[in-house]
């Protein structure tokens, strides 16, 4: 067993790669096509051919930014068919989303975690997990003026809009992510238009 502060102690190293039939069509097994030398080589970069066997790659992916800065609609845009979306929007519980989590990690199954995170603290508890099980740990941050995400916030409806003193308050908790938090790689998302721009991370931004 895997032992982390906080919460998250506890979890298990079962964490199994999973091979994928390449004779099926459809769903979100890769393309693939053949080499000069007749070795297969894979089209979609969530999964990895190694010694002749296909297998998907263990990746988890960390939401952070304020409310109403596009985050669910970026994963449904980019991850919904190759990544389980772990929410507190939609579990409600702290325990149900760590059976989520759990589920991915002993499944080798990616997963994004579509949160806020706005913390230094509450980024770790998913990346101390992630990299004790040996996951590609890859972060998002969602920039947006806080007046820009509550103009957005006010043209939402029923459940999807929250007050906006919850946003303020993410606002004045919001701590920059760095690589040195322990991410692989680390990703500026600004939308333009209604078109995600995805930058490399800079600690200049």
């Amino acid at each position: 067993m895997y032992f982390c502060s906080g919460e998250l102690a506890e979890w298990s190293n079962a964490a199994v790669l999973k091979t994928v039939d390449c004779n099926r069509s459809g769903g979100s097994n890769p393309s693939l096509s053949a080499s000069k030398k007749g070795r297969i080589k894979l089209i979609l970069p969530f999964f990895v051919y190694i010694r002749g066997r296909i297998f998907r790659r263990m990746e988890a992916i960390i939401f952070c930014g304020i409310q109403a800065t596009g985050k669910t609609t970026f994963f449904k845009e980019r991850f919904f068919k190759t990544h389980v979306h772990i929410s507190l929007d939609l579990l409600n519980t702290r325990n149900k989303e760590l059976r989520f989590i759990e589920t991915c990690i002993l499944t080798s199954q990616p997963f994004v975690i579509d949160n806020t995170n706005p913390s230094i603290e509450e980024r770790a508890k998913y990346i101390s997990i992630a990299r004790a099980n040996k996951f590609k740990v890859i972060g998002y941050y969602f920039q947006s003026k806080l007046s820009n995400a509550v103009d957005r916030n006010n043209q939402r409806v029923g459940k999807e809009k929250i007050p906006e003193i919850g946003i303020r308050g993410t606002f004045k908790r919001l701590n920059l992510p760095s690589i040195s938090e322990g991410f692989d790689e680390l990703y500026y998302v600004s939308a333009e238009n209604d078109i995600f721009i995805i930058k490399p991370w800079s600690d200049e931004v």
